[in-house]
């Protein structure tokens, strides 16, 4: 499978998609800090729900992407990404 992978490096949060080459989205994984611990949400179709973490610093957030999206089955390898594109601002939920 080809996808793009759509980062959104927030300062207090983290925001990554997926999307298929046609340009429809596959998962997104929100991450915010709550307190002292992460919080990570993931859509996939008409799914959300939250996924467990294995750090806990959000700066390492991109470093940890693959094998989350690995471990729920949405990526089998890193060449499965074509591309990545970075989003700087959102100033809402949909950042693509």
């Amino acid at each position: 499978m080809s996808l793009l992978l759509i980062a959104n490096p927030g300062s207090a949060s983290r925001k990554y998609a997926l999307v298929d080459d046609k340009l429809k989205e596959v998962a997104a994984l929100h991450i915010e800090q709550s307190g002292s611990e992460l919080i990570a949400t993931l859509r996939t179709g008409g799914d959300t729900r939250q996924v467990p973490l294995g750090f806990t610093d959000i700066s390492q957030s991109a470093a940890h992407l693959y094998g989350i999206f690995n471990r729920e089955h949405l990526l089998e390898s890193p060449s499965d990404v074509r591309a990545i594109g970075l989003r700087i601002v959102a100033p809402s939920n949909y950042f693509l």
